[in-house]
């Protein structure tokens, strides 16, 4: 996850794009990207362990 955000801060930087965090619609514009993102796939197992590490859960994911 780190890696994405220096990522993405890096093209950001390089095109010079006018983007602030702090600005409410940037903000919900990233957190939804971030949240479509998570949703794929790839990562359901990523987040079904984090739900059974952070104690919601009490089964444990396979594969």
């Amino acid at each position: 996850m780190a890696q994405q955000v220096k990522r993405l801060k890096s093209i950001i930087l390089a095109k010079k794009i006018d983007y602030r965090v702090s600005q409410r619609d940037n903000l919900l514009k990233f957190v939804s990207q971030l949240h479509w993102c998570m949703g794929a796939d790839r990562f359901k197992g990523f987040v079904s362990y984090g739900f059974y590490k952070g104690g919601f859960t009490t089964t444990k994911q396979t594969s």
